[in-house]
């Protein structure tokens, strides 16, 4: 069988991003750690997996496999990407897209040709976790520095910010590295 695929950055990491609304595919652990090899596979931070929606209210669903072929949350830097690739690949003519994933759920804007905008929503309640969390989280590992109404990560043409109010968001240009095609077995 073969699938049809892109490569993708953003925000420091790599992805190869998978449509399964449109073409039928499975992945294995054993074929995810084969093609998240950097010499002989496309190579990746994470797969990450489009399908349909799981909740109805919703436009897809994304699920994340980790280089050595175990599913995980999708990564918050893989959210410009799949919206990116959605609108790219004319999954959707919306302008804002609903993406649940295993642990977050987000409504992304990613005008033809702008940057993508990623709102994670309110926060989670007292106790750290939710998109708040996950994002104050993501913010620290990006060396971000703390503002007086909001905190902001520090790469270069990228930014992601978190408001005191509880609203989530990131904002950034998801670059496709390439297309390509691969024959799985």
């Amino acid at each position: 069988m073969l699938v049809k695929f892109s490569k993708m950055c953003c925000l420091g990491q790599d992805f190869m991003v998978v449509d399964a609304v449109t073409q039928k595919v499975f992945f294995n652990s054993d074929l995810v750690s084969r093609l998240s090899d950097r010499v002989r596979g496309v190579g990746f931070s994470a797969l990450l997996l489009i399908e349909p929606p799981y909740d109805p209210e919703l436009d897809f669903h994304c699920r994340a496999f980790a280089p050595d072929g175990g599913e995980v949350a999708p990564p918050l830097a893989g959210a410009p990407c799949v919206a990116r690739f959605v609108v790219d690949h004319h999954l959707s003519r919306r302008e804002r897209i609903g993406v649940s994933g295993q642990s977050l759920s987000a409504t992304m804007r990613c005008p033809e040709g702008q940057r993508v905008v990623v709102d994670l929503g309110d926060s989670a309640p007292q106790g750290g976790s939710g998109p708040e969390a996950a994002l104050r989280d993501f913010i620290a590992a990006h060396q971000g520095t703390p503002g007086p109404d909001s905190q902001k990560m520090g790469i270069p043409g990228e930014e992601a910010q978190l408001d005191w109010r509880g609203r989530a968001s990131l904002s950034c240009e998801p670059q496709r590295i390439f297309d390509g095609t691969i024959a799985i077995d």
